[in-house]
């Protein structure tokens, strides 16, 4: 566990991170519409309608822009330098901006095929992480 900061949870957001808890990931998506919703949201953006279902997602998706980041936001993240900090396009279509993990610095490339993954913070609270679909077997290492 370490100090990293919690996201606040709200009425509307709970079932994205009571899904997170369960390691699932689920995203709204509009009955109306059939579009998917993320962040989570009271209605569609495409349509406006406000009949929104959380759906289960394949977890899946690839690298579809990243930075590396070597001078942390806070010093709750100092020892995680350096860091890639990738938005994911997930297979239903949503990008996510998130952490790529378990991953060799040499190894992120736009396209690179990731998959969900938690990270424990305080308490116990899982926040989504992705990594390589497949292991290269390599150590990260710093540019």
């Amino acid at each position: 566990m370490n100090e990293k900061p919690l996201p606040r949870v709200t009425a509307l957001t709970r079932p994205f991170w009571d899904a997170i808890q369960r390691e699932e990931l689920h995203l709204q998506r509009c009955d109306e519409c059939s579009a998917w919703v993320y962040y989570p949201s009271a209605w569609c953006r495409a349509c406006y309608s406000a009949r929104l279902t959380w759906t289960p997602c394949a977890g899946t998706g690839s690298v579809y822009s990243f930075s590396i980041v070597h001078y942390p936001q806070s010093e709750a993240f100092a020892a995680d330098v350096p860091y890639v900090l990738a938005i994911i396009e997930l297979t239903e279509g949503p990008h996510l901006m998130t952490n790529l993990v378990n991953c060799a610095l040499d190894d992120v490339r736009i396209g690179l095929p990731v998959r969900m993954s938690v990270e424990a913070r305080a308490g116990g609270f899982k926040v989504p992480q992705f990594e390589p679909a497949q292991r290269s077997g390599r150590q990260a290492t710093p540019l």
